[in-house]
């Protein structure tokens, strides 16, 4: 298994990936849907220098975006 360093571009596009390759995901959430962001900290030791948000919507158990987005974009799509 490959590791992803957190809140990279490729880590987000694994998640994605990840969530779209297995079906038991969507079968087990296909009640939810939900916009949620998240603000990581900046924490240089991991190699996070300032601050970041990213949101993961999920549509019936389907995850229909994960992204780095604004804090702006944040407030106004979750």
């Amino acid at each position: 298994m490959t590791v992803y360093q957190y809140c990279t571009p490729q880590w987000l596009e694994e998640c994605q990936k990840s969530f779209d390759s297995n079906p038991e995901y969507r079968e087990k959430l296909k009640k939810l849907s939900a916009k949620t962001c998240y603000r990581v900290k900046a924490e240089p030791a991991w190699g996070i220098d300032r601050d970041i948000i990213f949101g993961m919507f999920v549509e019936n158990g389907r995850l229909t975006k994960i992204a780095f987005i604004s804090e702006d974009a944040a407030f106004k799509e979750a």
